[in-house]
């Protein structure tokens, strides 16, 4: 609901609000009831309508063959940075980075991620900028939290905090909606003991 108001029509006005809330409800009354796969097939089939088109004297397939080929080679050396990466963000907000992880791994990490989703998207593959953002902050803020650890000494440093706050950070940015990425984050975490930073983050981006 919030999304819809602050990135669709840019407006909080009062009266959308009643529309909105319906049509919210409907669609995760619905979403409960239809089965994933179903889901996914209505994703691809939107991805495909809206697909980067080539100029003609190439052929339509060069794109997505090269684009997958680059993205399959580049997942054999980083798996991580294929699909959606939950299980790499619940290990960083666990803060097990802590003992797994480099500063510098966690900031390639993140722009291989970029590149990825970039390849994916061009090649007309079905990629989301959501889960791929989440991504992208929560490995930028954990390797962030890494790297400064060595020289903060007024206090014990969290990587995973600064992994939601990466986090909510660059969806705001992403998809310049900064109170949406705040309740987001909210609800994928379960965290609430980071308001303010969650909010500044957010805010800054």
């Amino acid at each position: 609901m919030l999304f819809a108001m602050e990135v669709v029509l840019r407006s909080f006005s009062v009266r959308h609000l009643n529309a909105i809330v319906i049509t919210s409800v409907i669609a995760a009354r619905t979403r409960s009831a239809v089965p994933t796969g179903t889901v996914l097939l209505i994703l691809r089939v939107l991805a495909l309508v809206g697909r980067f088109r080539l100029p003609r004297s190439i052929p339509g397939w060069v794109l997505p063959l090269g684009a997958g080929v680059l993205v399959g080679t580049i997942g054999l050396f980083e798996p991580r940075a294929l699909r959606t990466g939950q299980e790499f963000l619940g290990q960083l907000l666990s803060g097990a980075a802590d003992n797994t992880e480099v500063w510098y791994s966690l900031f390639a990490l993140a722009a291989v991620k970029v590149f990825t989703t970039t390849l994916t998207r061009a090649g007309g593959g079905s990629v989301g900028t959501f889960m791929a953002a989440l991504f992208i902050g929560g490995a930028v803020g954990a390797g962030f939290a890494l790297l400064v650890d060595g020289v903060w000494t007024f206090s014990e440093i969290d990587s995973g905090a600064f992994a939601v706050v990466g986090m909510a950070a660059t969806f705001a940015a992403v998809a310049r909606a900064p109170l949406t990425s705040v309740i987001i984050v909210f609800e994928v975490t379960g965290n609430y003991g980071l308001v303010l930073p969650l909010m500044l983050g957010a805010a800054l981006a």
